[in-house]
């Protein structure tokens, strides 16, 4: 085997330095300092035990750690369909068509907010969930939590019926209690009543909150999530008197400066921010020159981040500087800016520069913060706009689809402090678990138990419900009727696609038993809101086409015309930048797992299993610390530290992230979940046991860390599956597109052509432009749902035996403290000339007519030498039982069209084979050719950037067709001679040429 010669640049080294061996990416930190691990590991290619069979390792292990993925038993069969009428998204024949799948068009929720989706419904079950293309919040694509809303559906583990303090109940007796109780309200008007919810943008669940008040007058309502937005509200009202919701377009911003806001992973408009960034980066040889440029300052690492063409990390504290200094430059004046501000020199030229692209750009430029920086400094970024005509074009506002959203904290705090005194004798909590998400200093637990009744609507049991009197079963999304408003404000009718699996209930129905002493249907509760405030002559077409359409068309709200008046007196105050030397004033920031957002997704094996897309950590969280941090604790990935603040304590291992702000310390919660299913039970470290009711912002600054002697393996895919001695992508500057030419033909390859003879008809292939993909992994998740992909638990992830037919693979360049970062999405490249092909002695792989490398999977025996001999590692090997086939509950979310898969066998990427036959069925039934575009493939479908492209190679016109002609593209591993048939477009960089700091 190959083996490299590394030599690595010293830190003072330009980033555009080359590898001893011309290659400049690395995958991690250690490989950047030449650790004889990772030496060892590049040496070996396969993990240490990734072939061993570890006998430690039981099948009952397995079934317990994979919960929702695999141990899915319980029910007897398939629930019929809601007996509601409910309507497809296209004309469907009469009658259900056996074997043929229909969709459903409807929102689910995404932080409160609606975002349009397809449900995928195979007899009565719901399979599989894509975007609604014509939806203006997803325009046809998803992301992981979308996706992973069928696995939860299925959750085996979801509570199934009602609990009164831990034991099974019903419905009717708690319905006796609640009347009791309702007796007790209207003698004091609700005095003592309080009811806790989660943000909806629902109009039928904020009426039925109105009528909870009329009843009960003196009741209280408060909205919470963990994931707050305060500061944007009060923002909006020190800018324009009164609380607006900011909406970006990119379609028509030239110039881009993110200041710490990861607008490319956003929870509500993140699918369409993603797609609309992306159409105005995408290439094409007469507009090269026009394609946006992006700047990012942030202190974490993100998405958004790794898209930009200049980067700059710094904390918060120096963020909030930085804004400040920008607005004076940009001639933005008040009261709130400290005129004295220090900066450093790097920062001062940023804003130099910065500030002569933005004024060249007035109307074509966006400055968009984060929604957790101060008030004020978010003021200033509306003010900035507005100096650069931007609002009305690339900023606008809108009224907020929730009006209560907004000092959640504040009513969280009173809350508590309400129940501790003793003043608050019923609490209903509708979705939420405060007593895992609530700040540690507010003692929520302790003040719930001098609540004498109380209540939680909740999906499965968690740290909430155990505490409270009853635990109530909640129906999920996609067994209930609701409404939702995106937010932009179009409306969405919401239908279920399968009748209850449990004896459950949804937030809507269980507010009008509080309402009316008795719950009502949901569908009939959306139904008779609606009716009041539509038509009655055209309200049955209105239902019937917003059902079909998945949303009210022409619903959005209009654009608010706003006049800025800053009445902020605050000043910011001058925080000196910290000494590279010894890094004073750590600050330890708050944030959303990337892959179970607060812990809500905790019991849903694809998401835990699916590595994050900057750290490429799984089934756990670390704290992520610099490279000059590690440096100066003599801390390596893995090393527990204890980290105390004012509220309490946490150990916890590290991980070393470069381009992090050396002084910044990030740490995600979402885990450290102690009641749960058994998927996300005790799995990583519960970053809420250090939060701070103060640190609105995700952000406390007195923290001291200790190392305390103890390690923790961590399961990271980012070494798994790697061909270190080869360039892996192409990186190159936007000036140098006019003189880029097309690769060379490839060499002569050593394997011999294929004796079957190809189609005439159809060739197929793929397209992926590095150019506009963010490593988002929506595509992966797209192909786990859709191909039935196993997870295996972290066990055998840290053994290198992922089973995902799709990686993301994430590249470093240039020197740790100012690395940049590259995404390079790869599956079986589907070789013209397979070596996988040629030394398999069954001819389980094997290749097609139409150029597809396929397996046969009752023919493998599992000799593994199609992985060896394959020179991108993008095969899987089911070393254990990994589905469980017998299981009723399995079978109803896998896709029929996909075989499951059984130990001993290699499986790899199929090109959706399954969606290429049902597309020829339907050419063949209609006589003609399959259509450009007509096939999608998961991960092509799932993407929101469309960065993937699939089609016929011999149709000339074809999309694929003009990419693979681009002199854009390129063979990944060219050199070696298999003519892949998927390509991929260079990855460019639009930096400023005046940009040298």
């Amino acid at each position: 085997m190959y083996r490299k010669n590394l030599s690595f640049p010293t830190t003072t080294t330009s980033s555009s330095t080359l590898f001893g061996d011309g290659k400049k990416f690395w995958k991690s930190y250690e490989q950047w300092r030449e650790s004889s691990e990772v030496e060892e590991l590049i040496e070996r290619e396969f993990q240490v035990d990734a072939s061993i069979f570890a006998n430690t390792v039981s099948r009952r292990h397995f079934f317990k750690i994979m919960g929702a993925s695999m141990a899915l038993a319980g029910l007897e069969g398939c629930r019929r369909s809601p007996v509601h009428k409910i309507v497809s998204f296209v004309n469907a024949p009469e009658g259900l068509i056996p074997g043929k799948s229909v969709f459903y068009a409807r929102s689910l929720n995404r932080g409160g907010f609606a975002v349009g989706v397809l449900v995928e419904s195979f007899m009565g079950r719901p399979i599989k969930i894509e975007g609604n293309p014509e939806h203006s919040m997803s325009l046809g694509a998803t992301d992981i939590f979308l996706q992973a809303e069928i696995l939860n559906l299925y959750d085996p583990d979801r509570l199934r019926t009602p609990l009164k303090e831990k034991i099974p109940s019903s419905w009717m007796d708690f319905q006796k209690e609640w009347k009791a109780r309702a007796i007790q309200h209207n003698r004091d008007k609700g005095q003592g009543l309080r009811i806790l919810c989660e943000r909806s943008t629902s109009e039928t669940y904020l009426d039925q909150r109105n009528k909870i008040l009329k009843r009960y007058p003196k009741a209280k309502i408060i909205s919470y999530d963990p994931i707050a937005r305060d500061l944007l509200k009060e923002s909006t009202i020190i800018s324009y008197n009164k609380y607006l919701e900011p909406v970006y377009d990119f379609t028509k911003a030239q110039i881009i400066v993110s200041i710490d806001r990861d607008f490319l992973s956003d929870e509500a408009a993140g699918l369409r921010y993603s797609h609309d960034f992306a159409d105005n980066r995408r290439l094409l040889p007469s507009q090269y020159k026009k394609i946006n440029r992006l700047y990012c300052i942030e202190s974490d690492f993100t998405i958004t981040g790794s898209m930009a063409d200049h980067r700059l990390s710094r904390s918060r504290s120096e963020i909030e500087q930085f804004i400040s200094k920008l607005a004076l430059k940009l001639g933005v004046t008040s009261g709130g800016i400290n005129n004295s501000l220090f900066l450093s020199e790097r920062e001062e030229k940023w804003i130099s520069l910065l500030v002569r692209e933005l004024h060249d750009h007035l109307g074509s430029s966006l400055i968009i913060a984060s929604e957790t920086l101060s008030a004020e400094s978010q003021s200033l970024v509306f003010l900035m706009n507005e100096k650069l005509r931007n609002i009305g074009t690339t900023v606008n506002f809108y009224k907020p689809t929730d009006p209560n959203s907004g000092q959640e904290m504040k009513n969280l705090k009173s809350l508590a402090e309400e129940m501790n005194q003793g003043e608050v004798s019923s609490l209903i909590i509708l979705s939420q678990n405060p007593i895992y998400t609530a700040p540690k200093d507010l003692g929520f637990e302790k003040s719930l138990e001098k609540v004498a009744f109380s209540v939680c609507l909740t999906h499965v049991k968690n740290e909430t419900s155990e505490k409270c009197t009853w635990a109530l079963p909640e129906s999920h999304s996609l067994e209930s009727w609701s409404d939702a408003r995106a937010l932009d404000g179009t409306l969405s009718i919401n239908q279920p696609l399968i009748a209850p699996l449990f004896d459950t209930c949804n937030s809507i129905e269980l507010l009008s038993l509080i309402v009316d002493d008795s719950k009502s249907d949901s569908h009939e509760l959306i139904k008779n809101y609606w009716l009041g405030h539509i038509s009655a002559l055209i309200f049955d077409s209105w239902w019937e086409s917003a059902l079909r359409l998945g949303f009210v068309e022409n619903s959005a709200y209009q654009h608010e015309n706003v006049k800025s008046h800053f009445v902020s007196k605050k000043g910011f105050k001058k925080i000196p930048i910290s000494s590279k030397s010894s890094l004073p004033n750590l600050e330890l920031h708050f944030k959303a797992d990337p892959t179970l957002r607060d812990g809500h997704f905790a019991n849903n094996g694809w998401l835990q299993e699916l590595p994050k897309p900057i750290t490429k950590l799984c089934w756990s969280n670390a704290v992520l610390i610099s490279p000059a941090l590690a440096v100066l604790k003599e801390l390596k990935n893995g090393d527990e530290i204890t980290i105390q603040t004012n509220v309490g304590k946490l150990d916890a291992p590290i991980w070393i992230l470069p381009g992090l702000a050396e002084n910044v310390l990030v740490i995600h919660f979402g885990h450290g979940r102690r009641v749960v299913g058994r998927v996300g039970h005790g799995i990583g470290s519960d970053a809420f046991q250090l939060l701070h009711s103060n640190a609105i912002d995700g952000v406390i600054r007195e923290i001291k860390i200790t190392r305390n002697g103890h390690t923790k393996e961590l399961a990271c895919t980012q070494l798994h599956h790697s061909f270190e001695s080869r360039e892996p992508l192409k990186v190159r500057e936007i000036k140098d597109y006019p003189s880029l030419k097309k690769e060379n033909s490839p060499p002569k390859s050593l394997i011999i052509d294929s004796p079957i003879t190809p189609s005439k008809d159809y060739a197929w292939g793929m397209s992926i432009d590095l150019n506009v993909c963010t490593g988002c992994n929506a595509c992966v998740i797209g192909c786990q749902a859709e191909n039935n992909v196993p997870i295996v638990g972290e066990a055998e992830v840290i053994r290198g035996r992922e089973m995902h037919w799709l990686r993301v693979d994430r590249y470093f360049e240039g020197v740790p403290d100012f690395a940049k970062l590259y995404f390079q999405p790869l599956a079986c490249v589907h070789c013209e000339k397979a070596p996988c092909e040629v030394v398999c002695p069954v001819a389980a792989t094997s290749h097609s007519t139409e150029g597809i490398n396929q397996m046969v999977y009752n023919r493998c025996v599992g000799t593994r030498y199609c992985s060896n001999n394959c020179p991108y590692k993008v095969r899987r090997f089911n070393f254990l039982e990994y589905n469980d086939k017998k299981s009723e509950f399995v079978k109803m979310r896998s896709n029929p069209d996909v075989s499951v898969r059984t130990r001993g066998v290699m499986e790899k990427c199929t090109y959706c084979i399954q969606r290429i036959n049902e597309s020829r069925v339907e050419a063949e039934l209609e006589g003609r050719n399959i259509k450009d575009g007509e096939i999608k493939t998961a991960c092509q479908q799932a993407c929101a950037t469309k960065a993937i492209v699939f089609g016929n190679l011999l149709d000339p016109q074809s999309e694929v067709s003009k990419l693979h002609d681009s002199i854009q593209s390129y063979e990944l591993l060219g050199e070696l001679g298999t003519l892949p048939r998927t390509r991929y477009l260079t990855r460019f960089r639009n930096s400023n040429p005046d940009f040298v700091v």
